[in-house]
């Protein structure tokens, strides 16, 4: 092979290389809370462990992809018997089922900094396709996404019919990651 013709395809393969490293966005931190009526009353929660690949770009987000998986063994209600109680098999079954998983499977900008992503979402051995707004705004050199989205907890096996827990769950996750 022909110096010449060698150093281009060298030289392509990095700028090919780099133009993707130029999409991926670290993470470096994240806050996943949710919040459920029980008793007319509203219970806040979170979950921590989250991990996370993102790749995007503002530009062309289509092209891009987030995935992430969370640890439901750190649910945190602030009522440790409730807490206890929410991680065994009628709940989140941890023990069995110890990530909850997100997978993109399309994301497309809206207007200014509003996307929309098509993902998969499974929790314990249920997965559901569902659709997440969401919004990507940069501050000091970093990229802070931001969705806030509900989900019926039947659809994914959290607890059985009652007259006083709410099916409804609101969940709100916020990524911060640099480029």
């Amino acid at each position: 092979m022909p110096k010449s013709v060698f150093t281009l395809i060298l030289i392509l393969f990095t700028f090919a290389v780099s133009a993707q490293e130029k999409d991926q966005v670290n993470l470096v931190s994240s806050e996943v809370s949710f919040v459920i009526k029980n008793a007319g009353i509203n219970v806040d929660g979170s979950m921590e462990g989250l991990t996370a690949n993102i790749l995007f770009n503002p530009k062309k987000p289509q092209k891009g992809s987030i995935s992430g998986t969370l640890d439901p063994a750190t649910i945190k209600t602030g009522i440790g018997m409730r807490d206890k109680h929410l991680k065994n098999e009628d709940y989140f079954d941890v023990e069995n089922y110890p990530q909850i998983k997100m997978q993109s499977n399309s994301l497309r900008k809206l207007q200014g900094n509003q996307y929309e992503g098509l993902f998969t979402l499974t929790i314990k051995d249920i997965t559901r396709e569902i659709s997440l707004p969401f919004t990507v705004t940069e501050e000091n050199d970093q990229f802070i996404f931001d969705t806030s989205f509900e989900i019926n907890r039947q659809d994914f096996g959290l607890g059985d019919d009652s007259i006083i827990l709410s099916d409804m769950v609101k969940i709100n996750i916020r990524l911060t990651g640099t480029p």
